[in-house]
């Protein structure tokens, strides 16, 4: 065998078998990094109770955006609420300022000499009374509410920005690494072909025929080096793009991934607390005038 034959089917299967990074077992191109994508990193969300299934989901190609996509639903959540506490904030004092207005025109009214007076007088001045501290209650209860509305749309729009921060880093961290497998798969198409012409050079009839290049007509002999030389290249080539391909997905699986995801995961947890908390302080200043003394004191 000479130098023109020394790549041959055993260079083939080198260039698809390559070492992994840090000892890992060899890498076969046919896998498609099926045993990477298997390979967990550590689980960003382990303490939080999560069943190994969805643990497995937010880790796996599609964790990224399954989970963004959980987040956007907490920051429409928020919105939604916080719209609604703003529009009840108005009407409520809409409803007080009315009510105000309304007590002290009718106090006045009742101070006219043509209207009753005495105990009539002092009775229905009580009531106005009790409406007027009603009033009041509910100019309170709006500012409440407008302050709720206040902080959980500073929380949403928080959560809103931390959401498209990480979904650019971890997205492009994705497409980073599709991309490469990319490039890989088509360094290996163009080695492949190029071994199938190497091959049918090498083992044909040599003393027969020319092929015709750009200087000129080329023996079968030097058709058959020029191809040697090509696969080499191409050899060289998607070992290379095989390495570059494996060491980012690596680090895909086992620090970029799992950091996306604990981050996204963080947020989800904080705008869904917070919108928990806006919920129960409504419950509580919902009641609250209700069970003001002024609603009931008739005395």
């Amino acid at each position: 065998m000479d130098g023109r034959e020394s790549l041959d089917r055993s260079s083939a299967e080198a260039a698809r078998t390559m070492p992994g990074p840090d000892g890992q077992p060899p890498y076969h191109a046919n896998e498609s990094f099926e045993s990477d994508r298997g390979q967990q990193g550590p689980v960003a969300t382990s303490a939080n109770g999560n069943s190994g299934v969805v643990d497995s989901v937010l880790q796996s190609d599609i964790g990224v955006n399954t989970i963004l996509t959980r987040l956007k639903q907490s920051v429409a959540s928020a919105r939604e609420f916080a719209a609604f506490l703003k529009k009840r904030s108005s009407l409520e004092e809409e409803h007080a300022q009315g009510l105000k207005k309304l007590c002290k025109s009718s106090h006045e009214s009742s101070r006219r000499p043509d209207n009753r007076q005495g105990g009539y007088s002092q009775h229905y001045n009580e009531v106005i009374g009790i409406h007027d501290r009603l009033a009041d209650n509910g100019v309170q209860f709006a500012l409440s509410l407008h302050q709720m509305h206040e902080d959980l749309h500073d929380l949403a729009g928080n959560i809103e920005r931390g959401r498209k921060q990480w979904k650019q880093q971890g997205l492009s961290a994705e497409k980073r690494v599709q991309d490469s497998e990319a490039l890989m798969e088509k360094a290996k198409a163009k080695y492949d072909s190029l071994a199938e012409d190497y091959d049918r050079a090498r083992t044909g009839d040599k003393q027969s025929g020319r092929v015709f290049g750009l200087k000129g007509p080329k023996s079968a002999a030097q058709h058959e080096e020029d191809l040697n030389r090509k696969v080499q290249a191409a050899d060289s080539d998607y070992r290379s793009k095989v390495q570059t391909a494996q060491n980012q997905r690596h680090e895909l699986v086992t620090t970029q991934r799992p950091q996306a995801v604990k981050a996204i995961y963080d947020l989800i947890t904080e705008c869904d607390a917070g919108l928990t908390l806006q919920l129960q302080k409504f419950g509580m200043v919902q009641v609250k005038p209700q069970l003001s003394p002024t609603c009931t004191d008739t005395h």
